[in-house]
């Protein structure tokens, strides 16, 4: 029987592949640091953020596809560094869930009665209108 794609062609393919994903790896890291921020008030640098994982959501897809293509290859070490991709596609994934599960479960680190509210006032009294004597 004749194989679909040779081990060479997965090679190239895997190769190709590769660079793209580390192409977008990299240029996802570099939109969170080297991007201005914009907006206004709580949503300032949001476009950084969004940008981060948008680019990592296509490294994701991409390392999808080289873990895929990664399986038709024998048993071994290359087999084995397809897997790399889809396992730091992860991280951000699993980051951001360990962020809701800290924030779901703070309160009972910290309870309430063991809360001591900051000191001073939280707003900003504004200056007494100046009168006009002459």
């Amino acid at each position: 029987m004749k194989e679909d794609i040779s081990n060479t062609m997965i090679l190239r393919i895997l190769l190709f592949l590769s660079a793209l994903w580390i192409i977008a790896y990299l240029w996802s890291f570099s939109i969170l640091i080297w991007t201005e921020p914009t907006g206004d008030s709580f949503t300032r640098g949001l476009n950084r953020v969004a940008g981060f994982f948008g680019w990592q959501f296509g490294a994701g897809a991409v390392g999808l596809a080289i873990f895929l293509f990664g399986r038709r290859l024998p048993r071994g070490g290359m087999r084995w560094l397809s897997r790399v991709p889809v396992l730091l596609g992860l991280l951000p994934i699993l980051f951001v869930l360990g962020l809701l599960i800290y924030s779901w479960t703070i309160h009972w680190l910290y309870p309430p009665e063991y809360y001591v509210p900051p000191t001073g006032s939280a707003t900003i009294e504004a200056p007494a209108a100046a009168t006009a004597t002459e």
